[in-house]
């Protein structure tokens, strides 16, 4: 399957679906969500977290939410595959410190030059 391209100096709004395994994981029970979009992880392009509102939950029970990839972030990158991370946060009483943690990477698109 190939990825989606997306062109340098371009805003694009990224919808991403959340699951554990095949099943939709439900946002309303997160505490918090970290997305991250990166070429290299030493080079985060930009981040987002749901406790500083640039997460958006669009349907909390089938794990969708949606960050946006802003223009000026993606000018200057190399022409390259963009990865996307992303963390959750959940209380859970069944840890020692009441917190779980997890997370995923997946490829996001291939970026590419603008065609204007």
């Amino acid at each position: 399957m190939a990825l989606v391209t997306k062109y340098k100096g371009s805003d694009e709004v990224i919808q991403i679906t959340i699951t554990d395994g095949t099943d939709p994981i439900d946002l309303s029970t997160v505490e918090d969500i970290t997305v991250s979009a990166y070429q290299t992880k030493e080079d985060i392009i930009q981040s987002w977290k749901l406790s500083e509102t640039t997460v958006v939950i669009t349907n909390a029970s089938l794990g969708i939410c949606k960050v946006n990839l802003d223009r000026d972030n993606t000018m200057n990158l190399p022409e390259r595959r963009i990865y996307v991370e992303v963390d959750l946060t959940s209380v859970n009483a069944g840890f020692e410190d009441g917190v779980s943690i997890q997370k995923d990477i997946k490829p996001l698109c291939d970026l590419l030059n603008s065609v204007t």
